[in-house]
Parts: structure tokens; sequence; C-alpha cells
């Protein structure tokens, strides 16, 4: 990750992330005081457990395909922070995100209430892409969806991907609970996609409640996959993604659905089949085979064993570091059975003691630095897969890109 000198992100990352109080109320007065940017622009709102950060780049790159200029709001970021606010692919510069950034933040010092870090950022969204005039804005939530920050606009489709156990400590102990905060981007008279989901009820009584039509997935057919991409068919039409895991096909179906009535099939064609997104099962090594997968909770292992399966992988090898904010236990159990597991950290502070975990399960840990040789000088015939977080990818990548 990003070591910045930028007084903006110095000031920033000193603020408190995330919180469980509801900050819409705050979030309006701040945006009334900047002329309501948001008010200027149509949004593709997006929330979800896992699948946002895909979702939101298969519909951002199939509207630019089709000749939209639009803004992508996205987190967490892999190698610098201005990845996270985008305009056609191209990412908001040092000096447009130091001067909206101080402009926020010095504004947001002089109210009495609690400005979190999430909310700020949002706000230079808002304003940054206002200031562009796109034609469209793929916003992504930033956690839960109901009192997310994100949540102050009124969208033109509200989009929900999947829904599952993830940041508990604030959205709640049950999926239950969890998918009632997602249901709440669904606004009055706007149209839900969403992908299928056993919760599906909790989605459906919040779109009576605001009278929203609401449009979920057909079954797509996959008709071939490899290391190199999947081929199926949609509703009688047939596509290609790069990306891998059968459940890219899916998140590229949703992205599909919500664009149909935005962009001509050509348009979307050529845009899921451009969408690249780091950290997604990724490979970054022939010899030996490597991937990167930031999957970071139980669904997340799920996607990963799904895909290891899709693709035919035996005996794969785990490398796992984890946040001590997740749920390291189910995702570890459903890996347990489908390879070797070596405990490692990206983050001393800010992750699982790789030593802890391994006494508690009987297995291996290593020092990141020292699991990365292991696998560089490995002769033998193994797939090694670097998992647990997207805050790693950065890291991992520089150890292996001599270009970084």
């Amino acid at each position: 990750m990003e070591k910045s000198e930028s007084l903006f992100l110095t000031e920033l990352f000193k603020i408190k992330r995330f919180g469980k109080t509801p900050n819409l109320l705050v979030m309006q007065e701040i945006l009334e005081k900047i002329n309501n940017p948001h008010k200027n622009l149509k949004f593709i709102h997006i929330a979800g457990t896992n699948g946002k950060g895909s979702v939101s780049n298969y519909i951002s790159e199939i509207l630019i395909q089709a000749g939209y200029r639009v803004g992508l709001f996205t987190s967490p970021f892999i190698h610098k922070f201005n990845e996270r606010i985008k305009i056609n692919n191209v990412e908001i510069c040092d000096k447009d995100l130091e001067e909206t950034g101080m402009k926020i933040l010095n504004l947001t010092n002089t109210l009495p209430y609690e400005v979190k870090q999430f909310d700020i950022i949002t706000l230079i969204a808002m304003e940054w892409f206002s200031k562009n005039k796109c034609d469209y804005v793929v916003l992504e939530a930033g956690m839960g969806g109901r009192n997310d920050s994100t949540n102050i606009v009124n969208p033109l489709i509200s989009v929900i991907t999947t829904i599952d156990l993830d940041h508990t400590q604030v959205l709640g102990k049950t999926v239950e609970e969890i998918a009632y905060e997602k249901a709440g981007i669904i606004k009055e008279n706007t149209s839900l996609y969403y992908y299928p989901t056993d919760k599906e009820d909790i989605l459906l009584k919040e779109c009576k409640l605001k009278n929203a039509p609401y449009f979920t997935l057909d079954n797509p057919e996959i008709i071939e996959s490899s290391p190199s991409g999947t081929c199926f068919k949609y509703k009688s039409e047939e596509y290609k993604i790069k990306m891998l895991g059968k459940y890219q096909v899916y998140n590229a179906c949703l992205a599909i659905d919500v664009c149909s009535k935005l962009a001509d099939l050509d348009a979307i064609k050529k845009g899921i089949y451009n969408m690249k997104l780091e950290g997604r099962f990724e490979k970054i090594s022939e010899s030996p085979t490597v991937f990167l997968d930031g999957g970071h909770n139980p669904q997340g292992a799920e996607n990963l064993i799904e895909t290891i399966e899709f693709l035919k992988i035996k005996n794969p090898v785990f490398i796992v570091s984890m946040y001590k904010e997740k749920d390291a236990d189910n995702y570890i159990i459903k890996l347990l059975s489908k390879g070797k597991i070596i405990f490692s950290s990206f983050d001393d502070d800010m992750c699982y003691n790789p030593c802890d975990l391994a006494l508690k399960y009987g297995l291996k840990s290593m020092k990141l630095n020292d699991a990365v040789d292991m696998v560089k000088s490995s002769t033998e015939d193994k797939t090694y897969i670097f998992c647990g977080s997207l805050y790693q990818i950065s890291k991992i990548k520089s150890f292996f890109d001599k270009t970084r």
C-alpha cells in the first residue's frame, strides 16, 4: 500500500475510517455547503458483501464502451489511493486530490460532528465527478448500505451483489441483519438488480415498501473455461471475460442486466471482456504457478474453492494472511480440506499472528519474505495461492514484479 507524503492523505489517515453512528445527516449538511454536487449526477449504486468491485468495474467498462464519461468510486486501493476515484479509468491526479481533499477536510474541521474517513473520501468523489461533468457515476458502497455515506444519493439504479457475514461488528451478527443493511440502498421507484440469495425476502420486502421494480439473474451457461478466461452464454448471447472463476461469470451477468437499457450489445460485450481487476484470483507467476486472491471472508473462501475446482487445480498451497477484524476461523476451516495451508502476515500490527494460528490448527507459519522465497525457489509442480486480504496485493506483487 501507498506511503504518501501528501498533506491531505497524512491528515486523512489520522481519522477514524468507519463507525456505527449514521452520518447521512452530516453528509447532507456538508453537501449543501458545497452546492450539492451529487444532485448533478446519475448514479448506479452498488452494495453487497463480495463482488461489488468486480460488478462496479464491469458496469463502468460497459458504459465507457458505450461512449459515456463515467465516474467510478471503489475501495480499497491496491497501490495508490487515487485508484479509488476514476473517470474513464483515469485516476484523480495528485493535484486535484490534494486541492479537493483539503477543501473538504478544512470544511469538516469546522463542524461540531464526527466526520469519518470514508465520509470525506465520498465527498471528494462527489465534488470531482460533478466538476468533471460525468454522464454516469458507478458508486460502490463502503460498508453495509443503509447508513453508508454513499447512501445520500438517489440513484438511477440500485444493485446488490452477494450477501454474507462480514463487518459483523458494525452491520450485525447474522446474515439477515446484514441483508437488511444492504437493502437500505433501495430507493423509491428505483429498479433493483440483485444477485440470487436465500435472503431474497428481505430485499423484496424493502422493494415493496419503496415501490421499486426488482430483477435477479437468469442462470448463465458456461461454455469453456481456462486460465485465460471464460466463455459463457447468457439470455441466448455468448460472452467472454478475462476474469477467472464461476462467480465472475455471475458478476458479469449482473452488470449485463444493469446495462441492458443503457448500452448496446456491442458495448456490453466489449466492456465485460475488457474488464480486468487486480487480486481476484489473479495469476502473477507462470513458473512457479502463483495466484493472488483478495477474498477475506467465508464466502470469499467458498469462491476461491469453487474457482480452484472450476480450473481443476489439484492440492494447492494456500499462504494465508488476514486482518484481525475478519472471520479467520470460518475462512480457514473452508480451506483446510482443499490443500496445504501456511500462515503468514503482511502487517504485524493489523494481521492475525501467524504463529498463533499455526499453533491453533497444528499447521506451519512463515515470515512473508521467507514464504515468498520458498515459493520462488520451488521446483515442484505446485500451485501457490496468496490469499486472505486485498490489502496484501501490492506487497506480494512487489516480490514477483521486478518493475515495481
